[in-house]
């Protein structure tokens, strides 16, 4: 946890909460000195976790953040002038 720890305090300084579902966060939380939350544990308002969604994320897309959408999508552009 201490590699998390640090990475979590340089790129977000001013993080003063953790809000999670998953059993670490009360430790993560801890380790950052700010205050935890635990969210639907039992997965009942969200039923897919962070993991399962990066193993498959199509499968899972109505749970993913419009903002955060961009990391799952690769685009393509052509030029129908370069086919001829």
């Amino acid at each position: 946890m201490p590699s998390w720890t640090a990475f979590l305090k340089r790129r977000f300084p001013y993080i003063n909460l953790i809000v999670s579902s998953e059993s670490y966060g009360e430790m993560l939380a801890r380790s950052l000195g700010v205050e935890h939350i635990l969210f639907d544990r039992e997965r009942n308002q969200v039923p897919v976790s962070a993991s399962e969604i990066r193993e498959d994320p199509f499968r899972y897309w109505e749970f993913i953040a419009d903002p955060a959408k961009g990391y799952f999508v690769k685009v393509f552009a052509t030029r129908r002038d370069f086919m001829t």
